[in-house]
């Protein structure tokens, strides 16, 4: 058979197969968070949010770092080449001896999706 032919009678089958598969118990799915609340607006008119997400903002400051002090196993790492207009993204997974180190790059996880993996 043809690969459409195989696709045609898998997906043919695939009703009577219906009884070998577990049951969805509701229950089980992850339940959904509160939502956001807005608790009003401050002095300058804007919205404040309680359920706001947190972190720190580094600003984006190039400098030379030295391997012995500033790396990590396990450290994401942002390198910068006169070449390409945008860093390169990667894991550093090995450090050597000689001050160099070898990093996993990552890559999108499909085409031009905003997922990348390591």
């Amino acid at each position: 058979q043809t690969s459409w032919g195989n696709l045609r009678h898998k997906l043919e089958s695939l009703p009577g197969k219906k009884d070998n598969l577990r049951k969805m118990n509701l229950a089980d799915l992850p339940k959904q968070v509160e939502a956001i609340v807005i608790s009003g607006r401050d002095d300058s008119g804007n919205c404040v949010v309680e359920n706001m997400i947190i972190g720190n903002l580094c600003p984006e400051i190039i400098e030379e770092g030295d391997v012995d002090e500033d790396l990590e196993v396990g450290m994401d790492v942002c390198v910068y080449t006169e070449s390409s207009g945008r860093p390169w993204v990667g894991r550093v997974i090995e450090i050597h001896l000689n001050k160099t180190f070898s990093i996993q790059w990552f890559s999108r996880k499909s085409g031009r999706g905003k997922i990348f993996r390591a």
